[in-house]
């Protein structure tokens, strides 16, 4: 039924169009069931005067249609005119976003319908005073404004449609954690005022000069929700820094005769050309080679080849749904099948002949490890990672069920627009309105791009990579000089993004200049973006963040205004700290690696959690939470305490043990009788850094009670 049409009346009985009964549209979908309805007087007033209708005048209410379905059996007699009222449709509702406190919330409502609107804004489900406009600002939010918003919209014909509820978390800007670095607090002022300017929940930052690690930290919020703070090893999306994973993992194959970088992919990959409908193969597929996949010259160009829907811009591995449906796969889709499906599209170039920037070249390259390799090609790359000492490193999914142990959460900023998500992806349908990327469930992009953006790092973990590909002896290199050379060496292509004009690309790298001896790599996903830097100076910066933003004129520029931030921060670095993080920030599977022999590992009298092979009554495991040898004599853990005087007084507790968070916890406990444990209630917790690198952490515990004993428990993590 659409607004103004009457209802027919057959013998005072009212009669609907057996068409309306299902609605041609969503839309018209919510047109249906509410109706102002007319009732025409006779005779008889009495049963409605019993309903509190007046006795005099036109009848004139809004009724849903089973009670109009009702006073037509009571008062058949009446003349009855009918005329839907047309809700007004919310186009743009307003979106869940988090804002750091005395910043700027802008929450805004689009909707179509008859006009004029009106608009009554609510913070918790009751009306907010005031708040009647289609937008509704907070100039500076305060912690109380934290919670749930949504908004009333009422048109011209009385149409009421609320909006979804959009959440708003607010938080106050916490302490960084891991240890303070006088000579480099700058670089911790650089990443807090990007976030505040930005509204960013949380970020990482690793700072190695000369083959040292000396500067881990983590600012803002992993999980906003539970206030789960940011640390220096969190573990979050490696977006296209995965690229520099795979090159340099197919190189290693290189060195040991199994790959060659100029052999063409057919002979390896050995497939046939598809016959699903609409399927031409390409034949310049045959000139297509590791090399220039990995230099992004393999003949595809994203930005200009039309996808299956025949619009301009199309990047493959987001295809996931249509691959399926074109290859008639009832299983989730692998990357073979991407592959499959790809060598029945056209490509825009001859191998060679250009280069541009795009992931499915990568996940070529990858395939292409797994064959060569015979493993897996995660496998195959944590067999090659574990040479730099790297063990953490795995490959992720997009669902928040999916979040690995150590994984950050990622939050969609109110700048990404649903226009910008879907410029090259497939038409499926994204929850804008979560602060999560949602995806249905059997839409995990994942699978299909793991070479090109599949990766969830730490920032010191990548730092750590980086310092083993940098042609730098300081920091071990994993592999040989002239194989990092070869990676390093620029192509003829210049990079074409803004921040990297100029910059040539090469293997694996994004950006190279010889003139400055720069190395670079930057990736961004939907809700995360990544950066990674080499100076000639032995300078390496990597860091991330766990949004994705555009400026405030819709302008995805923010790479280059960052990086010119921290460079420039660099630059006014004129002392540099002497000590080196690297040996205390290993993660726990990498610890004994290097502390016992291939055959020792294989024994868990020797090497196990509990065993204590030096026999100074301290186990492997604390001897790793404390930073010490378990084959010397080590100074068991102490646990020093110190009474602070006050009103309420409290004990200060200080121990030994490492800056990382997620191989090992850390639980000061208390008890009265020694038997019966419980966490104590800590204030503070601040971190001391020591020659070795390891950290002495001082503990502010409430004395709740007189008469306490404490303890420090350890417990290993998850991974």
């Amino acid at each position: 039924m659409t607004k103004g049409n009457r209802v027919p009346r057959q013998n005072g009985a009212l009669t609907f169009p057996c068409e309306r009964r299902q609605a041609a549209s969503r839309r018209d979908a919510k047109f249906l069931g509410r109706f102002s309805v007319t009732f025409s007087r006779r005779c008889f007033f009495s049963p409605l005067e019993a309903h509190g209708v007046p006795a005099t005048g036109p009848i004139t209410t809004t009724m849903k249609a089973k009670q109009i379905l009702i006073a037509w059996l009571r008062f058949s007699a009446l003349g009855v005119a009918a005329t839907a009222l047309a809700q007004p449709v919310i186009t743009t509702p307003p979106r869940t976003q988090f804002q750091w406190e005395n910043k700027r919330v802008s929450l805004e409502v689009r909707a179509t319908g008859t006009a004029p609107f009106r608009y009554q804004w609510q913070f918790n489900g009751a009306d907010l005073p005031g708040a009647t406009n289609r937008v509704f600002n907070l100039p500076r939010v305060q912690l109380t404004n934290d919670g749930n918003y949504q908004v009333v919209v009422t048109d011209g014909s009385g149409g009421v449609t609320p909006s979804e509820v959009a959440r708003v978390m607010v938080r106050a800007w916490p302490e960084p954690t891991g240890p303070t670095i006088p000579e480099l607090t700058r670089l911790d002022t650089a990443l807090q005022n990007v976030m505040l300017a930005n509204a960013v929940p949380g970020a990482s930052l690793a700072v190695v000069k000369d083959g040292r690690l000396v500067l881990a930290r983590g600012y803002g919020f992993a999980e906003v929700e539970t206030h789960e703070r940011y640390q220096p090893d969190s573990l979050w999306r490696s977006d296209s820094l995965a690229k520099t994973i795979t090159a340099a993992a197919y190189m290693q194959l290189v060195e040991q005769g199994k790959a060659n970088l100029d052999t063409p992919v057919l002979d390896i990959l050995k497939l046939e050309p598809p016959t699903y409908p609409g399927a031409a193969f390409d034949s310049r597929w045959t000139n297509v080679t590791a090399r220039l996949a990995l230099l992004h010259a393999g003949g595809w160009n994203e930005d200009a080849a039309k996808d299956p829907l025949g619009a301009t811009g199309f990047s493959p591995v987001f295809w996931p749904n249509q691959i399926a449906k074109d290859l008639n796969i009832t299983r989730p889709v692998a990357r073979f099948d991407l592959i499959c499906w790809m060598l029945g599209k056209p490509m825009q170039f001859k191998p060679g002949t250009a280069s541009n920037y795009g992931n499915f070249g990568y996940e070529v390259v990858g395939t292409l490890i797994e064959i060569l390799s015979g493993s897996s090609y995660e496998a195959a790359c944590q067999q090659f990672l574990a040479k730099a000492n790297i063990t953490r490193m795995q490959l992720g999914h997009l669902k928040r069920s999916d979040r690995r142990p150590g994984e950050v959460v990622y939050y969609l900023h109110p700048t990404i627009t649903p226009a910008w998500l879907r410029e090259t992806a497939e038409p499926i349908p994204f929850n804008f309105d979560a602060p999560y990327l949602s995806l249905p469930p059997q839409d995990d992009y994942y699978p299909l791009f793991p070479a090109s953006g599949g990766w969830l790092v730490s920032a010191i973990d990548y730092a750590r990579l980086v310092a083993a590909l940098d042609r730098d002896s300081v920091y071990p290199d994993i592999l040989a000089d002239t194989t990092l050379a070869d990676m390093a060496a620029p192509s003829k292509w210049q990079n074409d993004s803004p921040q990297l004009r100029g910059r040539y690309r090469s293997l694996g790298w994004l950006g190279v200049d010889p003139a400055t001896g720069v190395w670079a790599r930057i990736g961004g996903g939907v809700a995360s973006r990544s950066y990674a830097f080499k100076y000639k100076n032995g300078v390496i910066v990597v860091y991330n963040f766990n949004s994705y933003w555009f400026d405030a004129n819709g302008v995805d520029n923010q790479g280059g205004v960052i990086w010119s931030s921290v460079a420039s921060t660099l630059d006014a670095i004129r002392q540099w700290p002497a000590h080196d993080l690297f040996p205390a920030t290993l993660s726990y599977d990498a610890w004994r690696a290097n502390r016992f022999t291939s055959g020792e590992l294989g024994d868990s009298a020797i090497s196990g959690d509990d065993a204590d092979p030096d026999g100074d009554g301290v186990s492997n495991l604390w001897e790793y939470a404390t930073g010490t040898d378990p084959h010397a004599t080590s100074e068991p853990p102490r646990l020093a305490a110190s009474l602070v005087e006050g009103e309420t007084p409290t004990l200060s507790l200080t121990y030994r043990r490492l800056l990382l968070a997620h191989e090992v916890e850390y639980t000061l406990e208390d008890s009265a009788d020694l038997t019966h444990w419980s966490p104590s209630v800590v204030e503070r917790d601040d971190l001391g850094l020591n020659a070795d690198g390891t950290v002495t952490a001082r503990v502010a515990a409430k004395l709740s009670q007189p008469g306490r004993f404490f303890r420090l428990k350890l417990t290993r993590r998850a991974q």
